[in-house]
């Protein structure tokens, strides 16, 4: 009696309209991640095509605690592990260290951002051409 929703009674059949809720697809939703013991921060973006119904993909970006190492990860539909941002950079065809900082630092003067995001430099030091860093993906 007191239920909200819709409840309708048809050819002798009970039907109801429940209302559903689905994340929002094509923005980029950040989070702080206070209940992984890995990540301090997640952001999400779900991918889909506005004008076919297939499932939305979705990419994360992972940055793990500062006392993990801080580095910045990525997942990708169809990979299952998480894959260092600067070897999915560089597997894109990003040579340049200066080139991926440009792309993913909105001020470069920035000297706090830039020190966070040292320590995803330093890890992918050894993977410099894209051959090897495709190698690392597959």
């Amino acid at each position: 009696m007191y239920d909200q929703g819709g409840y309708f009674v048809i050819n002798g059949g009970e039907k109801v309209i429940v209302a559903q809720e689905r994340l929002a697809c094509n923005i980029v939703l950040v989070f702080q991640d206070k209940l992984s013991p890995k990540y301090s921060w997640n952001a999400q973006v779900r991918s889909q095509n506005e004008e076919n119904n297939k499932p939305a993909l979705q990419f994360k970006l992972n940055i793990e605690k500062r006392e993990r190492g801080g580095k910045i990860w990525a997942t990708i539909p169809k990979i299952r592990d998480p894959i260092p941002i600067i070897i999915l950079f560089r597997a894109l065809g990003v040579d340049s260290d200066k080139d991926i900082f440009n792309m993913v630092m909105s001020d470069p003067d920035d000297t706090a951002m830039s020190e966070a995001f040292r320590p995803s430099l330093e890890q992918a030091i050894s993977y410099e051409s894209q051959e090897r860093c495709l190698d690392y993906i597959a």
